[in-house]
């Protein structure tokens, strides 16, 4: 992930909590070996829908459901706190 160069700590925080199996531990180390990426949060969501035999489309599901949350949470700070949070991003093209 872009904004993770050195680890997406949202993959990290799930595979902490959970019991990667021999074929997704497999999966990461070829991923690593071939790409040099860690472990990112799709992966995590992935894994964590296989440990708790949850529905193939989890994933989407969970990763949506996590968003709306974030997105709700920074709603209530921006009423709260009178100020609209800036994004961290910068726009770089050309300007029209």
């Amino acid at each position: 992930h872009q904004l993770y160069p050195d680890g997406d700590p949202r993959g990290a925080a799930l595979l902490s909590v959970i019991e990667v199996d021999g074929t997704l531990s497999s999966l990461r180390d070829a991923a690593f070996a071939a790409t040099g990426a860690l472990p990112n949060i799709d992966f995590g969501l992935a894994a964590l829908t296989r440990s708790l035999g949850l529905p193939r489309d989890a994933p989407f599901r969970l990763f949506a459901l996590a968003r709306s949350v974030g997105w709700a949470a920074h709603t209530v700070e921006q009423i709260t706190s009178g100020s609209v949070i800036r994004p961290r991003g910068r726009y770089e093209g050309v300007l029209v």
